[in-house]
């Protein structure tokens, strides 16, 4: 990480505030071969490991998948795993060598993983004809696509470009407008011992 060529990368890339541990959850979320892929033969069938044929040896996450949709209400009772500290999911990942102190924060990268997925990269469609003075949608995502440097939409995409998946911004009269130390902020905000910060000016 602090060899002269990453570190002009990290540079290049505004990346150079960001410790070990953010980087790698950075480059995890990057990088579909990382993390083992989530097993979709588990999230169907009934029983403790749903129709998967390899069961306990299986190398695929053991986790449900609507969960990472964002579509599963797991408080009525669905049978499948939404805890990756959960046996079966939590030895998949250690074999892959994900450290444990990574772990807890893997289910917002898988979320955003599936989502990518699932999404296509299509954007939404508007019927009739648009007005060319109608004002530009206010950006609420982030484009994971960009952040993989894969986005084919330019500046017609309706999410926001950053080169980080977060991005702190402070309401300024009808718009936004972005904070200063983007990367402080989220470490001091990922803190469970903070629940405060003090502006810096």
């Amino acid at each position: 990480m602090t060899s002269a060529h990453n570190a002009r990368v990290r540079r290049e890339n505004h990346l150079q505030e960001l410790d070990r541990s953010e980087l790698c959850t950075l480059l995890l979320q990057n990088d579909s071969t990382l993390l083992p892929p989530v097993c979709f033969s588990y999230n169907r069938g009934d029983g403790e490991y749903g129709s998967c044929p390899d069961q306990e040896s299986c190398r695929r996450l053991h986790l449900c998948d609507r969960y990472l949709k964002g579509t599963c209400r797991a408080e009525v009772g669905c049978p499948r795993s939404h805890d990756l500290f959960e046996p079966h999911p939590l030895k998949t990942l250690q074999e892959r060598q994900v450290p444990n102190e990574l772990i807890g924060s893997l289910l917002p990268i898988f979320k955003n993983i599936q989502a990518m997925k699932t999404s296509g990269n299509k954007q939404p469609t508007h019927a009739g004809h648009e007005s060319t003075t109608r004002k530009a949608p206010e950006k609420t995502e982030i484009c994971m696509y960009f952040i993989k440097s894969s986005c084919k939409q330019g500046d017609k995409c309706w999410k926001e470009h950053c080169k980080l998946p977060y991005k702190w911004e402070v309401k300024s009269g009808n718009g936004w407008s972005a904070l200063p130390e983007n990367e402080n902020i989220e470490r001091d905000f990922c803190d469970p011992s903070k629940d405060y910060r003090c502006a810096e000016h």
